[in-house]
């Protein structure tokens, strides 16, 4: 291989079969890419985009602009149990439908949850709506500095792409005005679409728009349980990029980076 990529032991020894399907260490059942993809499917928060500051920074910088400065470890408290709520929900869930309304007011319970957390009280709510407004205007998102050239050097493979993301209208729309829009051939998001990962329905829809079978898709994206599983549930093979999964037995391609995507797929036979 020319690109420098860690992988599970299920994909030492790839052969020319177009894929082939292995159990992953939870049991679950991978659909695993042996040629090179007809058409890529890409994550967007964390794989292309991140948010600035991060997550911790954010919710920082909008508490000392409401007058609070909240304690680091208080406020990594408080985003451990957000985050620990949002996978109960994920895990309790069978239905990825979305609801825009009823996305509004789950998030806004979580980031109130954060809030009151750091003292915030009775003006929890007040300030979850400034939260909100804050991550609408897409004035926190940036490119990854690997994206831009990552993505050209896939097109220059002849490798149409697709965003495929959960996300908000704002991210959707800061997606459509900043420089990756003419590199790609859609943008998918869920609550503009109205399905989330890791449901099959949002992949589903990126294959009607791309026009390939599952087998001949490949996704990548940062999420093991929204982009690894709920691809391989669609019947896509997928690839995780994530710097901080070296050393978990994983059954597919682990990439540091968007950066090493290009080197990955040119390593693969054509299909």
């Amino acid at each position: 291989m020319n690109a420098p990529f860690r992988q599970g032991g299920a994909l030492e020894g790839m052969s020319d079969t177009v894929a082939s399907i292995r159990p992953n260490p939870d049991g679950q059942l991978l659909t695993l890419l042996m040629k090179r993809p007809k058409f890529l499917f890409l994550d967007a928060i964390h794989t292309l985009v991140e948010l600035t500051p991060d997550v911790h920074g954010f919710f920082a910088s909008i508490a000392r602009a409401e007058g609070l400065d909240p304690d680091p470890q208080a406020l990594a408290q408080a985003l451990d149990k957000g985050h620990a709520t949002v996978r109960q929900r994920l895990a309790a869930r069978n239905d990825f439908s979305i609801d825009p309304q009823r996305e509004r007011l789950f998030w806004r319970s979580i980031d109130s949850g954060i809030l009151r957390d750091i003292g915030f009280g009775e003006r929890a709510e007040e300030v979850a709506d400034r939260v909100f407004s804050e991550f609408e205007s897409g004035g926190h998102f940036r490119l990854l500095e690997e994206t831009i050239p990552a993505l050209e050097r896939i097109r220059a493979l002849e490798i149409p792409i697709g965003i495929v993301s959960n996300g908000t209208e704002g991210m959707d729309r800061w997606m459509r005005a900043c420089p990756l829009a003419p590199l790609v051939e859609f943008i998918l998001v869920s609550v503009v679409v109205g399905w989330e990962k890791p449901g099959p329905e949002i992949f589903r829809l990126a294959l009607d728009r791309a026009g390939v079978e599952p087998r001949e898709a490949l996704h990548a994206g940062d999420s093991y349980e929204h982009d690894v599983l709920g691809a391989s549930r669609a019947g896509i093979p997928a690839v995780l990029i994530s710097p901080n999964d070296a050393s978990r037995p994983l059954a597919c391609p682990v990439l540091r980076h968007v950066g090493e995507l290009p080197d990955f797929l040119a390593s693969l036979s054509p299909a």
